[in-house]
């Protein structure tokens, strides 16, 4: 059974309460302004999530400069560049640390540091540590040591 609306006006007029409620929602229909609150929240949500975008790319960049500018990158990054492996780069780390050198990178640049000390590089002075000593000068500076 369909009604028309001409139907549901008559039926609406026999009933007063569903009249006013008819008429209510005509009325709200018709009077109903833009609602600009709802814009503004959409605004602001838009904006928190371009800071929260922009800041994590900000504190992205900072770690990865971070990262890119510390002295163990800079030391593996010697060693993969050299072609050490995992045992020669142990030993350049192991002898920087008895060698009390606190950038160990600095051993790929001064030969100097080198110098074997009986009294301090006690591992690095029998034979198989001058043998694997000499070895890494080699490689390091094309040297014989």
């Amino acid at each position: 059974m369909l009604l028309s609306i001409a139907g549901l006006k008559s039926v609406a007029a026999d009933l007063p309460l569903t009249k006013n409620r008819i008429e209510q929602l005509n009325e709200s229909f018709h009077t109903r302004s833009a609602d600009y609150s709802s814009l503004l929240w959409m605004l602001v949500a838009v904006g928190i999530c371009l800071a929260m975008g922009v800041g994590a790319y900000v504190a992205y960049k900072f770690l990865a400069s971070r990262r890119t500018n510390s002295d163990e990158q800079l030391f593996l990054e010697l060693c993969r560049a050299h072609k050490l492996n995992r045992k020669q780069t142990g030993l350049l780390k192991g002898f920087a640390k008895v060698s009390a050198i606190s950038n160990p990178a600095v051993l790929f640049v001064d030969p100097a540091l080198w110098v074997l000390d009986p009294k301090i590089h006690t591992r690095y002075c029998g034979e198989t540590g001058r043998r694997q000593v000499t070895v890494l000068k080699r490689i390091l500076f094309e040297i014989d040591a």
